[in-house]
């Protein structure tokens, strides 16, 4: 063969290749992604005490019948974490069609009463949120307390 039909032919092969390569990945694409096989269809949400299964999963924006591929655990986890009940998270994707998240919770100390409200403190004298959580003792004060932020001193 000349040197010119060889470098034509070589290309032809270059490109047959590369077109069977391209549509491996776009019929990857369709099967996996878009199709049935790797839609989420149980969530398991486990160590929440106080953080319920549905607001686990409205926080990290996580909906049944989505692809197990598209769902972003990394952003799904920073978003939990955010949560003041929540002290970490760990999200694991079991395939083919299972998502399992694994949440360490705060410990919850008390019902703090002060100045006619609730504050529910951890056990490192952290103010979680305002409110009332009624499996937690009672705290109430009639003396000046100390924030320093969101903490008692």
């Amino acid at each position: 063969m000349k040197k010119g039909t060889r470098l034509v032919f070589s290309f032809f092969i270059f490109l047959f290749f590369f077109f069977i390569l391209v549509g491996f990945h776009y019929g990857f694409f369709l099967v996996f992604v878009n199709g049935d096989f790797l839609t989420l269809k149980r969530i398991k949400v486990s160590g929440n005490r106080f953080v319920s299964k549905e607001n686990v999963l409205k926080i990290a924006k996580i909906e049944e019948e989505e692809s197990l591929l598209t769902i972003d655990l990394l952003k799904s986890s920073k978003l939990l974490k955010q949560n003041p009940f929540i002290e970490d998270v760990e999200i694991l994707r079991r395939l083919p069609d299972e998502l399992l998240i694994k949440i360490k919770e705060k410990n919850l100390l008390v019902n703090f009463y002060f100045g006619g409200k609730y504050f529910i403190l951890d056990k490192n004298g952290f103010v979680l949120t305002n409110g009332y959580y009624p499996s937690i003792p009672i705290l109430e004060v009639n003396y000046s307390v100390n924030f320093e932020g969101n903490r008692i001193k």
